[in-house]
């Protein structure tokens, strides 16, 4: 996940907006220190505070559910990636 969110901010900003909060949060009680840092600092300040008290609040996840958010994030940033030029038929 940490390369995918090299991709441009914008990019990466419409994939996170699409996330729905359990994905996110699991990512972020899951994830590495720097994955966690990428992520919030990409949200809106308020959703990343209410993640963040979330996450401090919670124990750890199920691994089952750390794959499954994994899948989910890497799906909507592939769906977020630019396409490349189309040729014509």
């Amino acid at each position: 996940l940490e390369s995918l969110l090299a991709r441009r901010d914008r990019d990466i900003e419409g994939a996170l907006a699409q996330a729905d909060e359990d994905t996110l949060f699991v990512i972020l009680r899951s994830g590495a220190a720097s994955l966690r840092k990428a992520v919030l600092a990409r949200l809106p300040a308020e959703r990343a505070r209410e993640l963040t008290a979330r996450v401090d609040a919670h124990g750890p996840v199920a691994l089952g559910q750390v794959e499954q958010a994994q899948v989910r994030l890497a799906d909507l940033l592939a769906e977020a990636a630019p396409k490349g030029p189309r040729s014509r038929a």
